[in-house]
């Protein structure tokens, strides 16, 4: 689940990078497949886990970017002052000529790179899915009271779709007023507050108050913590 064939897509006018990329000599964790587009035009990059650019180029490099993936920019040491603003959109500059030991050592890492962002993607995924699975609602709260993920459930419940709800705060979504929430009646704000100030799991019984009547739910929320102990907020 967590190992992949990463995906390289390389434009450039000639098959140099390509050539280098393959002589570089890695541990077999690391398997890849390369891919040189020789004409800028064509072979637009989609789902690629890295992609490399020889700049200056046309389109713009901005146009390269792909959803995940990571963007290298290729350029000469003394282009880098002509090339200019485009290359704020690359994650990385690599200016040629390459440095066989330097470059051998960069490469590496922008495959380690890629793994770690498949596998924080992975992670997301397997989230949904869970979280898609369960009968109930399920919704995960920031310190400041945002929802930043919810499940199709929630959803279906409140009336509104994810991109809506997504962001927004307890009031927007129950449609109640500031006032209202503010009194701290049939809104969850007391087991919220519990949670976060105790740092503690706790279940109880709330009734929530909407602009379609009042609700009634079971309630499971536990603290989201990092590493490193600070609080997120709360599922």
């Amino acid at each position: 689940m967590y190992s992949r064939s990463l995906h390289i897509k390389i434009f450039s006018p000639d098959l140099q990078l390509e050539t280098l990329l393959k002589s570089v000599d890695l541990p077999t964790e690391f398997c890849f497949q390369i891919e040189t587009c020789t004409d800028f035009t064509e072979g637009e990059p989609c789902c690629e886990d890295i992609v490399f650019v020889d700049v200056p180029c046309k389109p713009p490099l901005s146009d390269f970017r792909t959803v995940g993936g990571i963007l290298v920019a290729c350029v000469d040491s003394d282009q880098v002052e002509a090339v200019g603003d485009d290359l704020m959109f690359a994650d990385e500059v690599w200016e040629k000529p390459y440095r066989s030991r330097l470059f051998s050592l960069r490469f590496r890492k922008l495959l380690e790179m890629a793994q770690s962002r498949w596998r924080s993607r992975v992670n997301e995924i397997c989230l949904d899915t869970l979280i898609e699975c369960m009968p109930d609602m399920v919704w995960f709260k920031d310190i400041a009271g945002s929802h930043v993920k919810v499940n199709d459930v929630f959803c279906q419940t409140v009336g509104k779709p994810k991109e809506v709800v997504t962001g927004r705060d307890h009031c927007f979504i129950w449609d109640i007023s500031k006032e209202e929430f503010e009194k701290g009646e049939f809104v969850c704000k007391e087991t919220d507050e519990f949670v976060m100030r105790k740092r503690q799991k706790c279940s109880s019984t709330e009734k929530v108050s909407s602009q379609h009547g009042m609700r009634q739910f079971n309630t499971y929320k536990a603290p989201v913590i990092d590493d490193r102990g600070n609080l997120l907020g709360t599922v």
